[in-house]
């Protein structure tokens, strides 16, 4: 969206209405200040085929701040609130400037129904049959919404170069899914849409999870810089390629090497944990993923369908004792199991398991963090030396 100066004005309406410069400023700067003198005095303006203005007085309010449970008491305030005229609210309607993208196959008859109900809504729609030229358009920034038939030929392709680009994955997408289909529970790894349906489903239903991901997206923006969740089966094959794209993700994320590293490390073995002992390498359960990045932190959710485990006994070791001592006692002892959540928790700022054990939430901050002596060790393991750290760790593990 471009912005448009005061210069920019004066050098249109010179034009338009063929005077002089000079003049053209006086006429702006004498229009903008009646009209701002009548607002200020309480008067409501009626812009004929354009615009009503009037200001309203607002109370004070509680304010959450963004990626933050943190509140603040917003003070009273004067704000302009403007209602677009009839004439002006068609016109805005007719000059959307992008279409939403629906991606179907050739010839497909509910495709075509879709294209017909969005048009009525007062959508305007854009048709694509092959999806690799719709992510063309979309990297191009030409649409603000895309809807696509899960089951079509590169349609998994698209979403996983949709959601996996930071610079497209906020474009909210919506797969729908012919009857029978479980795109909850993929044989392969899938890069999900943001919203999954269904057939048979309503089209009134359809166009109510359209505005929905479109109110959302535009929630989320404020929050997230990137946001991707990945579905998995509990098999050997989908682990790997979940540590394949999990690494895309974070080389994209700001995080420095020596870092990166560490903390995918960190996620590899925690979706690790899941697959096996959640899901027993049953790949007819599954693993979700969510990696979630905003302006100071990379988040890394994974959540099984296991029956959970004792979570605090491990946590609380790594907390309270060296993890590499601890390494070199339990393999004394012949004890296997713990050393992966002492990896994550020395790779990671913060780890932190649900009440049952079956969703684990990864944290690494962006910005380096403070000196292990400035921070309290019982809130979080000592963090220094990460890298140095899992190379030791490494020689303990089975």
């Amino acid at each position: 969206m471009s912005v448009l100066t005061d210069t920019a004005l004066i050098e249109q309406l010179a034009e338009r209405l063929d005077i002089p410069r000079a003049e053209a400023a006086r006429l702006l700067e004498s229009t903008v200040g009646v009209l701002k003198d009548n607002l200020l005095e309480g008067h409501e303006l009626a812009l004929r085929g354009f615009l009503s203005l009037h200001v309203v007085e607002e109370a004070a309010r509680l304010v959450q701040l963004p990626g933050s449970a943190a509140r603040l008491i917003e003070a009273p305030r004067r704000a302009l609130v403007t209602q677009p005229q009839a004439p002006f609210e068609r016109a805005m309607a007719e000059a959307r400037l992008t279409p939403i993208l629906l991606v179907v196959r050739p010839g497909d008859v509910f495709g075509q129904v879709l294209d017909y109900h969005f048009a009525e809504a007062g959508w305007r729609v854009e048709l694509a049959h092959q999806p690799a030229a719709a992510l063309d358009e979309l990297r191009e920034g030409g649409s603000p919404l895309v809807i696509l038939e899960g089951a079509l030929p590169g349609a998994e392709a698209l979403l996983e170069q949709l959601k996996l680009a930071r610079a497209t994955s906020a474009i909210p997408a919506i797969a729908f899914f012919p009857r029978g289909a479980r795109p909850d529970r993929p044989d392969r790894l899938r890069v999900q849409a943001d919203c999954e349906l269904v057939e048979p489903f309503e089209l009134g239903e359809l166009l109510a999870v359209a505005e929905r991901a479109l109110a959302r997206s535009a929630e989320e923006r404020l929050l997230f810089d990137h946001q991707a969740r990945l579905v998995l089966p509990c098999t050997h094959a989908a682990l790997d390629r979940a540590t394949e794209l999990t690494g895309r993700l974070l080389a994209a994320s700001g995080l420095d090497e020596a870092a990166r590293t560490a903390f995918h490390a960190a996620v590899r073995e925690a979706i690790g944990n899941a697959v096996q002992h959640g899901g027993s390498f049953d790949p007819a359960k599954a693993v979700h993923v969510e990696y979630l990045l905003d302006a100071r932190r990379v988040t890394v959710i994974i959540g099984d369908e296991g029956t959970g485990f004792d979570h605090r006994r491990f946590l609380a070791r790594a907390a309270d004792r060296d993890p590499a001592e601890a390494a070199r006692q339990r393999q004394a002892e012949g004890g296997r199991g713990g050393l992966g959540i002492l990896m994550m928790a020395r790779a990671a700022d913060r780890i932190e398991y649900n009440e049952a054990g079956t969703v684990v939430t990864l944290t690494r901050l962006l910005q380096p963090r403070a000196p292990a002596a400035a921070r309290d060790p019982s809130v979080e393991p000592a963090l220094h030396d990460t890298q140095a750290y899992l190379d030791a760790l490494l020689d303990y593990l089975p």
